[in-house]
């Protein structure tokens, strides 16, 4: 694969606003999702959109420069549409689930609470892949860094599989 040196002017700008849109779709039609499917199914659905975005932005993107960038952008905005659906369902869904309202509060807290380590995680990890491969392995870094962001997503839906089985049980008894 070719090195890339150098962003191509359009690249910053685009890069960082289109995960911006992605993510006010996503608030916008999966917190309505939720209320159609339930919250877990809808919490699910929108952590695999943002999982198949950092799997194929690092899968999917290969050839000129030019073509390397518009991938990797185009599935930010599929990304930030999964994590913009995130907000509001995982919101919902902490403050819905208990019926003692400090707890609620207190897991509702706890869920924002983590998107700050998240939001770190992608720096820790870089530093790491620097650190273990070797300097002439850059696009399999920076491979690895794109496909990893998966991780979260992935183990956050296995751990919500039970939960959308008592959602669609309690949704079929409302």
């Amino acid at each position: 694969a070719a090195r890339v040196t150098h962003q191509q002017s359009w690249v910053a700008t685009q890069n960082m606003s289109v995960i911006f849109v992605g993510c006010i779709l996503g608030q916008f039609t999966m917190g309505y999702a939720g209320d159609l499917i339930g919250r877990s199914r809808a919490l699910s659905l929108t952590l695999c959109i943002a999982a198949a975005g950092a799997i194929g932005s690092a899968a999917a993107s290969w050839g000129t420069p030019a073509a390397i960038y518009g991938t990797i952008v185009a599935f930010r905005l599929v990304i930030g549409y999964g994590l913009g659906g995130v907000y509001p369902l995982s919101a919902t869904k902490a403050a819905e689930s208990d019926d003692d309202d400090a707890n609620s509060i207190g897991r509702t807290a706890w869920a924002f609470f983590w998107q700050g380590p998240g939001m770190c995680a992608p720096y820790v990890v870089a530093i790491i892949l620097r650190a273990c491969l070797a300097s002439d392995a850059q696009a399999l870094q920076w491979r690895l860094l794109l496909g990893l962001g998966a991780a979260p997503a992935l183990l956050a839906m296995a751990f919500l599989r039970e939960d959308a089985q008592e959602d669609h049980g309690r949704d079929a008894a409302a």
